[in-house]
């Protein structure tokens, strides 16, 4: 399973995924398909150019055929409109991504209002999640540049320490390069 965190459809949890390279489909864990990036899939022909032939493809266009005629079990919560406008399952539990709804609703005005409903509902915690991403890659560039600052021409790499004063010491570094062959070789072109 794959736990995809979307920018307007919050975490899409998909058991597998194709692609046709123009086309990225994938089936989620509660039921149905729907595009990657969390948009419900919206046509036959979709389904048919991201999934190869087979059983997948099969059950993909099986599904298809049957969405509209989503079966009512009765272990099966479903879901129901708030007074407040919100949706939660009838059993009182939140809904939890835009999985539930492609699981549970038609295709539809009604899918499409759902879909809609949670993507404003939760568009904080959406902004949130993206802020987050930003950080983790501005910390990466950060760690990378630290670690090249510790790098040898060799590709060894000095234990990271950091001073009293929160500079970097790279005293491990310029040990290493006194009897590094590499750098040593590099310095003598450079003369």
């Amino acid at each position: 399973m794959q736990v995809i965190n979307t920018s307007g459809y919050g975490d899409l949890t998909f058991i597998r995924t194709w692609s046709d390279g123009t086309i990225h489909i994938g089936k989620l864990k509660d039921g149905g398909y729907c595009h990657i990036g969390g948009p419900p899939v919206a046509s036959k022909r979709d389904l048919e150019s991201a999934i190869p032939s087979g059983m997948h493809l099969d059950e993909a266009l099986d599904w298809w055929e049957n969405k509209d005629k989503i079966e009512e079990k009765k272990d099966r919560p479903k879901i129901v409109i708030q007074g407040d406008g919100s949706y939660a399952f009838d059993n009182g539990d939140p809904i939890e991504s835009v999985a539930d709804f492609v699981a549970y609703i038609p295709q539809g005005p009604a899918l499409d209002a759902a879909v809609l409903w949670y993507v404003e509902a939760h568009r904080d915690k959406i902004e949130q999640n993206k802020s987050d991403a930003t950080d983790t890659a501005q910390q990466t560039t950060a760690n990378k540049e630290e670690i090249a600052k510790l790098t040898c021409v060799c590709g060894f790499v000095a234990k990271r320490v950091v001073k009293e004063d929160g500079s970097l010491n790279i005293t491990g570094l310029l040990a290493h390069q006194r009897v590094c062959k590499v750098y040593q070789a590099g310095i003598a072109k450079a003369a």
